[in-house]
């Protein structure tokens, strides 16, 4: 029902409270309800088919907490002549999320838009709508984009849905050699939340990766999950050394303990590049696994030629599951070491060890 009071039009029917100026200052249309109901929706709808493009607007964020009941209001609206009023409606119907669903198909022609902006709203907004495998597929070539903006969102969204097709992944990996840091981190995260079946063709295409991409792209397959571990330790062997490092880290962050895990890092301790050796250290030591062969292991690593290396692995001797006994001669010996810090660092473990429990 509505009523006029001191200019201001009210609709009452409920308990939620939206405010949106019609007409100038004073002309408020107030809808009060837990839900809209159809009158208040005509009621809207006709508001907004007279209104300017500013009232337009107001409605637009208005309509935010509307809900499911607000789509088709915000669908007609992504063809209004006023880009700011698209943009709107694309970002409010994102908000919305899967309830608008019904919303897609309009999205996806506005991925064709005269405005960057919108297309840039349109792409995030199927992102935080869409789980379809269509909707993830128009919006791969836009991974090729003049646009940095477009290309981050296209990858940042294909994330979100998270569906793997060879097309979708070849795209990404592509993408983590993007000119733009925001592309490439967009697009490692994306290929991470493509999931385990994706391994198969990621680690064909990491077989072909550049030098520069290779690295990042094993990362991103590390981050997909445990189901990555045999890949991370076969790629303990690769030419390239960034990959070999990141095979090592990634085990160390997934606290793989298992006997080939460990073995393949022992032997990833005597690797030519430093940075290798540094994240076996590491990832020997994060593993928290009870194994004879550690000390013995190393026991070489300090002997490594790189200060860093050897001050890491002192810390790893105080991390890992052995019996004291078997490491503490370690740490004495560590004391003697050339390098202070190291020293120290021995020092400090010891002081550790030897506290009460």
């Amino acid at each position: 029902m509505w009523s006029i009071i001191s200019d201001r039009r009210y609709l009452f029917s409920g308990a939620l409270v939206l405010t949106i100026w019609l007409a100038g200052p004073g002309r408020i249309l107030v809808a009060q309800t837990s839900g809209p109901n159809r009158e208040f929706m005509k009621a809207l709808t006709t508001a907004f088919m007279g209104a300017d493009a500013s009232v337009k607007r107001r409605i637009i964020s208005a309509l935010k907490d509307v809900g499911e009941q607000a789509v088709p209001i915000l669908t007609d609206a992504l063809d209004d002549p006023s880009q700011d009023v698209r943009r709107d409606a694309a970002i409010v119907l994102g908000n919305i999320g899967k309830p608008a669903q019904s919303a897609i198909t309009h999205l996806l022609r506005k991925l064709a838009d005269p405005s960057e902006t919108v297309q840039q709203k349109a792409v995030t907004a199927i992102g935080q709508i869409g789980d379809g495998q269509e909707a993830a597929d128009r919006l791969v070539p836009l991974l090729r984009d003049s646009s940095s903006s477009i290309r981050k969102e296209t990858a940042r969204a294909l994330g979100r849905i998270g569906i793997f097709s060879p097309q979708i992944a070849t795209a990404l990996v592509t993408g983590l050699g993007d000119d733009k840091r925001d592309v490439r981190r967009e697009s490692e995260r994306a290929l991470a939340r493509l999931g385990p079946s994706a391994i198969p063709h990621l680690e064909m295409l990491l077989s072909s990766a550049s030098e520069s991409t290779a690295p990042t792209l094993l990362r991103a397959i590390g981050n997909i999950g445990p189901e990555a571990i045999p890949l991370l330790v076969e790629a303990l062997s690769h030419p390239v050394s960034g990959v070999r490092r990141e095979a090592a880290d990634a085990l160390g962050d997934l606290r793989a303990g298992t006997p080939e895990v460990i073995a393949a890092l022992i032997s990833a301790l005597t690797d030519s590049s430093e940075s290798v050796r540094m994240e076996a250290v590491d990832s020997l030591g994060d593993a928290k696994v009870k194994s004879d062969d550690l000390p013995k292991a190393l026991e070489i690593a300090l002997r490594d030629p790189s200060d860093d290396v050897r001050k890491r692995t002192v810390e790893a001797l105080g991390e890992i599951q052995v019996p004291s006994h078997t490491v503490v001669p370690l740490l004495v010996e560590a004391l003697g070491d050339a390098d202070q810090d190291v020293r120290d660092e021995a020092a400090d473990v010891l002081k550790r060890l030897g506290a009460p429990k």
